[in-house]
C-alpha cells in the first residue's frame, strides 16, 4: 500500500517489488531491484528515507514479538535489534550484546521486570526474524482488489476509488460537482480492515466526557441522550448507560464540529459555539419559541450540520429551520412553519431534511423551496 503524506507519495523503481501487504507512506525513494517484503511498513515523517539498489527490507514480526513479551506498542527495542541483526554495521553478535546491555543501563532504575521483558523481546525479535524468499517468476493469481466495493455508487467507484489507488491527478475536472460539493455518508465504503484492534465501548469505565465523539474523524461514534421508553424495540446487544448529568437524564445532545468550533444546539431556546481548543464560549444565539408547545413525538432532537461554510440548525423545540455563520452565529436566513424531524445533510447545493411526512429540500444560499 502506498500512502501519501504531507504532499509526497513513495518513488518506487520499476524493477524493485512490493509486498501486497507492505506500507510505504510519504517521501520515500525505493532503488533498482530491491525487495520490500511481507508485513514491512516504511514511513518518512520529517525527513526522506532513501533505499538503494538490490537491498531487502525483511519481515520482522515487530507486532508479534511486542505481544508475546508484555512490550505493547512499545517497539525501539525490536527495531533496534532488527536493525543491527540485518545491517551489519557492527558484527552481529556484538551489537546486540551492547543492546542488552544498553536495556540494563536504560531501565534498570524501573526495576528487573522491566529489564527482564526488554530482554526478553530482544530474543523473541531474533527467533522471529527471517527472509521472505521472492520467485523469480510470479505464479500469484490474487490481484489487487478495488479500492471501493462494486456496489459503492458510482462517485465512489470512478472518483474516490481513482483517489485512493493513488490515481487522482489523472482524473479530469469534469468527474467533480460542479458546484464544489462533497457527497455525504463515504466512509461507510472505506472498509479495508487496517485496524489491529477494535476499541469496545465499556459502559463501567465510561465517563462521558465526549472526547471519542469530538475527534472520530468520520463522524462513526455519536452521543446521544434519550428517554428510557426508546429502548422497547433495542436488540440485546445494544449497549446503553445512565446519563451522569441530571439534566441528561432526559435530554438528548448532540455536537457538531463547526471549523475550529464545536456547536451545541440546547433545544431550549439557544445555539452555543464554543472554542474546541480551549472550550470558551465564542458566540451564542437565541431564538424565539412558539407562543404553543410543539409535540415532541414525531422530533429528533438532530444536530447542527456544517457544510458549505454554513452552519444549519433545526432545534426540537421551535418550529424554525436556521442558517447561521459559524464563525459568528449571525443568522444568514430563517424559515418559519417547518417542523425539521431530521437534518440529513448537503448535497449539490441543497440543504436536505425530513419531516413527519415527507422529506424536502430548500436552497443553501436562501433558504427557498427547490
Amino acid at each position: 500500500m502506498l500512502i501519501e503524506h504531507e504532499g509526497s507519495i513513495p518513488e518506487i523503481d520499476s524493477s524493485a517489488y512490493v509486498a501486497p501487504n507492505a506500507t510505504i507512506c510519504g517521501n520515500v525513494s525505493i532503488g533498482r531491484g530491491t525487495r520490500i517484503m511481507f508485513g514491512a511498513c516504511i514511513v518518512a515523517e520529517g525527513a526522506p528515507i532513501t533505499i538503494g539498489e538490490n537491498c531487502i527490507v525483511m519481515e520482522s514480526a515487530v507486532i508479534r514479538s511486542t505481544r508475546e513479551t508484555g512490550m505493547g506498542s512499545r517497539v525501539n527495542t525490536i527495531m533496534q535489534v532488527c536493525f543491527f541483526a540485518i545491517s551489519k554495521v557492527l558484527p552481529r553478535d556484538e551489537a546486540i550484546e551492547a543492546i542488552r546491555q544498553s536495556i540494563r543501563d536504560t531501565y534498570g532504575k524501573k526495576g528487573e521486570e522491566v529489564v527482564q521483558k526488554n530482554l526478553q523481546a530482544v530474543e523473541e525479535t531474533l527467533a522471529h526474524l527471517f527472509e521472505v524468499r521472492v520467485p523469480e517468476e510470479t505464479t500469484s493469481q490474487v490481484q489487487m482488489p478495488a479500492p471501493f466495493s462494486p456496489e459503492a455508487p458510482e462517485y465512489e467507484r470512478e472518483v474516490l476509488g481513482a483517489i485512493y489507488a493513488g490515481h487522482g491527478d489523472d482524473l479530469p475536472v469534469s468527474a467533480f460537482p460542479c458546484d464544489g460539493t462533497f457527497p455525504t455518508a463515504t466512509a461507510r465504503w472505506e472498509k479495508r480492515n487496517l485496524a489491529l484492534e477494535i476499541p469496545v465501548w465499556d459502559t463501567k469505565t465510561c465517563i462521558q466526557c465526549g472526547k471519542c465523539a469530538l475527534v472520530c474523524p468520520h463522524a462513526v461514534i455519536r452521543i446521544k441522550v434519550f428517554d428510557s421508553r426508546e429502548l422497547g424495540n433495542a436488540p440485546a446487544t445494544f449497549k446503553v448507560t445512565e446519563a451522569r448529568d441530571k439534566e441528561w437524564r432526559y435530554r438528548h445532545h448532540l455536537l457538531t464540529l463547526a471549523g475550529p468550533y464545536v456547536v451545541y444546539c440546547s433545544h431550549s431556546g439557544a445555539i452555543i459555539a464554543l472554542d474546541a481548543g480551549t472550550g470558551r464560549r465564542v458566540w451564542a444565539v437565541r431564538y424565539p419559541l412558539p407562543a404553543d408547545k410543539l409535540s415532541e413525538k414525531q422530533r429528533d432532537l438532530a444536530p447542527c450540520v456544517y457544510a458549505a461554510g454554513r452552519l444549519f440548525a433545526a432545534p426540537s423545540d421551535t418550529d424554525r429551520l436556521l442558517c447561521l455563520d459559524p464563525m459568528t452565529g449571525q443568522t444568514l436566513w430563517e424559515r418559519e412553519r417547518i417542523a425539521v424531524v431530521h437534518l440529513i445533510g448537503v448535497a449539490r447545493g441543497r440543504l436536505i431534511f425530513n419531516t413527519a411526512t415527507k422529506m424536502r429540500a430548500v436552497t443553501v444560499a436562501t433558504g427557498s423551496d427547490v
